[in-house]
């Protein structure tokens, strides 16, 4: 159980990223969070096939509750534009299961979440309380090659749609804010790593692998002044890596 104030971030005050892709810029008006939450954890190890099967599942329970949280906020469709704002109250509850294992050579994890949000604006007409959800997925594994002195990973986790608060225009030209649906996506990252002489390390690999940029954002409306569907950029696309690491020790 913890509660504590979170004053904004330099880039959620500062932030103006606008060029011919993004507009995300910061608010200077931002009031510092406040805010309460509670944690509930049950862990449990079990040992099989004379110790050599490790399985470690845990369940999570969460509570938090919060006043004038940050988050950004649409603040016009097309061109799509995002303005870090003071949410007046959220509030979100979840349950999540993390299912671990190791065999071997084979470790990995499993897990779901579910996650209900509740967000108001009071300049939000007919501003409501109602607990909107979503759905979070996630699995990863990696395979320890001995004999190479080299590993595999693999990692995948699916996000469900999320609501927000997108800025609008009613028929009398004048501006609304409306709770909008951004559809789910999923994210893949790959990772090779091989160790050379047992202290160079070599890693390679690639992030979104799916290659997801934009994800479609409905407004559950359309008007001559706005679409009712318009993307959100996600991510910059396919990405590939390469690190090398090696530890000096000065004694």
């Amino acid at each position: 159980v913890g509660s504590t104030p979170k004053i904004p971030t330099f880039e959620q005050l500062y932030l103006y990223l606008v060029d011919s892709n993004h507009n995300v810029q910061g608010n200077k008006n931002l009031n510092p969070e406040y805010g309460k939450s509670i944690f509930l954890h049950f862990k449990k190890t079990f040992w099989f096939k004379d110790y050599l099967f490790k399985y470690s599942p845990k369940l999570t329970l969460s509570y938090l509750d919060v006043n004038d949280k940050i988050d950004l906020i649409v603040t016009n469709n097309t061109p799509l534009s995002l303005q870090y704002n003071n949410i007046d109250l959220f509030r979100t509850w979840g349950v999540s299961l993390r299912n671990q294992f190791a065999y071997k050579n084979i470790s990995g994890s499993i897990g779901i979440g579910f996650l209900g949000q509740s967000k108001e604006l009071e300049s939000v007409e007919n501003s409501n309380n109602d607990f909107l959800y979503t759905t979070q997925a996630n699995i990863s594994a990696a395979y320890n090659l001995s004999k190479w002195d080299a590993s595999f990973a693999a990692f995948f986790k699916y996000n469900g749609p999320e609501y927000q608060f997108v800025y609008n225009f009613n028929e009398n030209n004048e501006t609304t804010i409306n709770r909008s649906r951004l559809e789910g996506y999923g994210w893949l990252n790959l990772t090779f790593r091989k160790t050379f002489y047992n202290n160079l390390e070599l890693t390679i690999g690639s992030r979104n692998v799916l290659d997801v940029t934009n994800i479609n954002l409905s407004n559950g409306q359309g008007s001559t002044h706005n679409s009712g569907t318009s993307v959100q950029p996600i991510g910059y696309g396919r990405s590939y890596f390469l690190k090398l690491l090696y530890p000096l020790n000065f004694k």
